[in-house]
């Protein structure tokens, strides 16, 4: 098989896509693999919705796309020495989780301070959905009211 044809070729990906889930579970440990699946899926689609604001907004510079690729990999780094920390000290609670959590929710928050700039009416979406649990719990309370 040439090295073209093994590029389109499925299961040439799912080894490559199995041995780096091996490499992780080895440097992170099991336990910090999902916060790592989550935080690199959360990063990357930070990187793609900044690198659209950044389009929209003609402010494409190498040195942002430096400093956050730079910052997504002290991330991942941080997680990794938490991990690390957790098996030599053993604290009750799992710090690769607390930081692999604060880390996915700063990424969250950055992906839609990244939509709202590039158009996307988040906070009219946000807002619309606030009314419709608020409907929801009301409609709850109603109903045991009933019984």
């Amino acid at each position: 098989m040439n090295p073209i044809e093994s590029l389109t070729n499925i299961t040439f990906w799912a080894k490559i896509g199995a041995g780096g889930a091996y490499i992780l579970a080895w440097t992170f440990g099991v336990e910090a693999l999902p916060f790592i699946y989550a935080y690199v899926g959360l990063a990357t689609i930070d990187f793609v919705t900044g690198w659209c604001k950044a389009i929209i907004g003609k402010r494409v510079e190498s040195n942002a796309v430096r400093t956050g690729v730079g910052k997504k990999t002290l991330g991942l780094l941080f997680i990794a020495t938490c991990n690390i920390i957790d098996g030599v000290v053993g604290f009750p609670i799992a710090l690769a989780a607390l930081a692999g959590s604060i880390l996915c929710l700063s990424e969250a928050i950055s992906i839609l301070e990244n939509l709202d700039e590039c158009g996307v009416p988040v906070k009219k979406i946000i807002g619309l959905l606030k009314k419709k649990q608020e409907r929801e719990s009301q409609n709850d309370i109603e109903a045991k009211k009933d019984k």
